[in-house]
């Protein structure tokens, strides 16, 4: 085997890389290195014939995704697509399209028609329930319903328990919703088409009820390989399960504190019961962050969940501690944020190595706006899909739908160079490694199935994104925005899964940055989080250089030394006991209880919990609050 395999990985990812598990789970933070785990083992297994690289298949959740795992994969020396009979990655929807063609094909059968514009069908099927033309706020209302129960495996008539039990307050009655999605159904069938939800349900049934179908696709997909898993849906889920069958060949990626899907039904508890779903599954948690300097992750950590299964460590040198910031307006806020990508930009710092994040696209074109006035390049990750772009459209719509795709060539070299050109010939390449002989109308479908955007070709800035879009992203510099109630999280945030996904949202933006992290707000009232991110920060800038950490640790050695065995038994004991809490509230040790305040507790004879706020007036309030834990602690270990 060749040694770059495992050449520069931690003990961790070594161990992710090399198990012999068939069922693997890596938990794996931001900057552990997940990508990299993931394609080594792919290879390490292709390279020793434990996986057949024609027989592997890699489910993402972005095109983008998939197309840096098969470069990875082809750095490595594997063949990538299934033209050359290499490894094939995809998104769930564009890899159950292309098995259901698959199957239709093998059949002698006409493929489905696929419905990428759903609206339409949306739009009459409500009208025809209220008897009147729907108000653009119902019809969204529909569409959100219909897939977020969808997305759960639910059905017309299970809509309205699912949706009290999930505590959705949609403005549009749950029996509206019911038969506004009864009447889409039989909409689809009339016309003999299927929507994006179809594609997953269909091909769930399909390996579920027919044995010959499931044979050749699990023989197909043999070795299966899931990145950002917490993403998944029970309707994913289903599907996975069909895909892979009793005996699983399976491995998982992904990080519980990034579950920020749940607007499309993402399960955020499916790493803490990955036991349960997969029985005999083996876990590996990738702790090291190479990415962000230690100061980044203390500062992320304060907001990360209380949930969280493993703890992240820093494997960079110290940086700068990341800066909070309030501003009296939106627009004050936003020339402070260019004046600060001016002044980092430069020789060994371009555009691209910075980003602005924020929770809405609102609030980045209040920032967009005072970069172009100050002359700053940018360019917005929330860019539309290329099926959606009206240069593209024309394109594709001009165009027989039943041509052979590569007719488009010759469409493609009579138009000017572009970023939107550049990014549908790539698209178009892709295209052509999943469906040799596929046309141009199952080229528009497989780009809305993608969602491929062509942001690659979006030209060179400052990326400005919104939380979601960030997930997955990493920059040097990175400015977070309009971190303040009523945005962060954002006012209609009401249940407390709803607030705990706007917590794991704002831990997912801290988490961009791997040297420098700004945070601003407007107005007097910061988000709720920010709190625990200035503790972090305060605790941070009150702390010792590294020299004289190691001064202050060796004279207090040297103290240890020299006190009665007693003392020296109460103070482990309370070290012990403040590692415990520091656990549980996801902070550093110290922030529970200095040094100094422990060392005065075990040299004292407290009794009561007077006699420990005497001992260390400093946290007092807090001591009086513990007495009933501390106590015991104490005299456990005798008097002084």
């Amino acid at each position: 085997m060749s040694a770059d395999v495992f050449e520069g990985l931690s003990e961790a990812q070594a161990e992710a890389v090399s198990t012999s598990a068939s069922a693997l789970a890596v938990v794996a933070g931001p900057g552990t290195g997940k990508t990299r785990v993931l394609t080594r083992r792919i290879a390490r297994r292709c390279r020793t014939g434990d996986a057949e690289p024609g027989h592997v298949l890699v489910l993402t959740f972005s095109r983008r995704a998939a197309a840096e795992l098969l470069d990875r994969l082809a750095a490595l020396g594997l063949p990538a697509g299934p033209r050359q009979g290499g490894v094939s990655a995809g998104t769930f929807h564009a890899v159950a399209w292309a098995e259901l063609n698959r199957h239709h094909a093998d059949r002698g059968l006409r493929p489905p028609v696929l419905l990428t514009r759903p609206r339409r069908y949306l739009r009459d099927s409500l009208a025809s329930v209220l008897g009147r033309d729907a108000a653009p706020e119902e019809l969204t209302a529909l569409g959100d319903e219909v897939g977020w129960a969808r997305a759960q495996g639910g059905t017309p008539t299970t809509y309205g328990t699912l949706a009290a039990r999930a505590g959705r307050r949609p403005p549009l009655r749950p029996e509206l919703v019911t038969a506004g999605w009864e009447a889409y159904t039989r909409a689809k069938t009339a016309h003999g088409v299927v929507d994006f939800d179809d594609l997953l349900t269909s091909v769930a049934e399909l390996l579920e009820g027919d044995a010959d179908a499931r044979a050749v696709a699990r023989w197909r997909h043999r070795h299966v390989f899931v990145d950002e898993y917490q993403d998944l849906n029970p309707v994913h889920l289903r599907l996975l399960r069909a895909w892979v069958g009793p005996r699983p060949d399976l491995c998982l990626v992904g990080d519980p504190d990034q579950a920020v899907y749940g607007f499309n039904g993402a399960c955020p508890d499916l790493f803490e019961r990955v036991d349960r779903d997969w029985p005999g599954i083996r876990v590996v948690a990738l702790e090291q962050d190479f990415r962000a300097s230690p100061e980044l992750v203390a500062v992320t950590d304060a907001v990360r969940p209380t949930r969280a299964i493993v703890r992240r460590t820093s494997g960079r040198p110290p940086g700068p501690i990341p800066a909070l910031t309030p501003f009296a307006d939106e627009e004050a806020e936003a020339a402070a944020i260019a004046g600060g990508v001016l002044a980092r930009h430069g020789p060994g710092r371009g555009w691209t190595h910075m980003a602005v994040l924020a929770r809405t696209n609102s609030r980045l074109r209040v920032i967009a706006d005072a970069f172009s006035t100050a002359g700053i390049p940018w360019r917005l990750r929330d860019a539309r899909p290329l099926a959606d772009r009206p240069s593209v459209r024309a394109w594709l719509e001009a165009m027989p739908r039943r041509s052979a795709a590569a007719d488009l060539d010759e469409v493609l070299a009579g138009r000017p160079d572009g970023p939107d050109r550049v990014a549908v010939a790539a698209a178009l390449a892709d295209y052509r490694g999943a469906a040799p002989s596929g046309t141009v109308g199952g080229f528009r479908a497989w780009l809305d199935a993608t969602g491929a955007t062509g942001e690659e070709a979006d030209g060179v800035g400052v990326d400005l994104a919104t939380f979601h879009r960030a997930k997955g992203l990493e920059w040097e510099s990175v400015w977070v925005a309009g971190v303040e109630e009523g945005t962060v999280p954002l006012f209609t945030a009401g249940s407390p899964a709803a607030l705990a996904e706007e917590q794991r949202l704002l831990y997912v933006a801290t988490s961009r940055a791997s040297d420098e992290l700004q945070l601003s707000w407007v107005g007097p009232a910061p988000s709720r989080w920010l709190a625990s991110i200035e503790a972090a920060t305060t605790t941070l800038a009150t702390a010792p250089a590294p020299a004289e950490q190691g001064r202050r640790l060796t004279a207090l050695r040297e103290t240890i030394d020299t006190q009665p065995a007693a003392v020296r038994g109460r103070r482990a004991a309370l070290v012990a006991w403040r590692a415990g809490r520091a656990r549980a509230a996801r902070v550093p040790p110290g922030v529970i209880l200095p040094d100094r305040d422990l060392a005065a507790l075990a040299e004292s004879d407290a009794t009561t919990a007077d006699d420990l706020a005497h001992a260390a007036p400093g946290a007092g309030r807090r001591l009086r609050a513990w007495a009933a834990e501390l106590l015991p602690v104490l005299s456990a270990h005798g008097g002084p």
